[in-house]
């Protein structure tokens, strides 16, 4: 009778522990269920330990991945590409549906279309302040602006890849970002 006890006051302790750990790990950000059982599984747990875990946390409302992709979505949607958006989910063990589903109802393409022309600028702008400051420094009389302008647009273009934008989408707003610039240019010579 004794031993029965022991075994299940033992199994109500490790059941509190990993209880306690899921709290105090969702306390800090919010989690998916493939992140969590991840982090506790990490912690030494048993997989029948964490499957009950992560029930009673989805029944309490406090692990739920189709809030978590919404969050996610409107946490990012201002920063990184649809395409990256869904990289991150899928690292973070969400369904194909939820994450479809949050991309449609939280990040219009018009959005993404916006983010990337509000990169391109920064970055066309971040790359011919530095090729001036390189120009200006190693003392070159006149800029080399074909070569220049082939360069710029080959590195901002593979930094907007980097972020996660299509091509076609790139291509666009980079060129529609160099004809506003020679547009100005000749504009500013024409006052000159």
């Amino acid at each position: 009778m004794g031993l029965i006890r022991t075994v299940q006051r033992l199994s109500e302790y490790t059941t509190d522990r990993i209880w306690q750990e899921a709290i105090r790990s969702l306390s800090l950000r919010s989690r998916s269920c493939q992140e969590m059982r991840e982090r506790l599984s990490g912690k030494g747990h048993s997989a029948a330990d964490i499957a009950a875990t992560i029930q009673r946390l989805a029944e309490y409302g406090y692990l739920d991945d189709r809030k978590f992709a919404r969050d996610f979505v409107e946490a990012y949607r201002t920063r990184w590409p649809r395409e990256r958006i869904r990289q991150k989910l899928r690292l973070k063990g969400l369904s194909e549906t939820d994450i479809q589903t949050s991309l449609v109802e939280g990040c219009p393409e018009e959005n993404e279309w916006l983010i990337c022309l509000t990169e391109t600028r920064r970055l066309w702008a971040v790359e011919t302040q530095r090729q001036q400051r390189y120009f200006m420094r190693h003392e070159v009389a006149e800029t080399p602006e074909r070569l220049s302008d082939r360069q710029t647009y080959a590195k901002i273009m593979q930094k907007l890849l980097q972020r996660g934008f299509t091509i076609s989408m790139a291509r666009q707003t980079l060129q529609r970002v160099i004809g506003q610039e020679r547009i100005g240019q000749a504009c500013e010579d024409g006052e000159a």
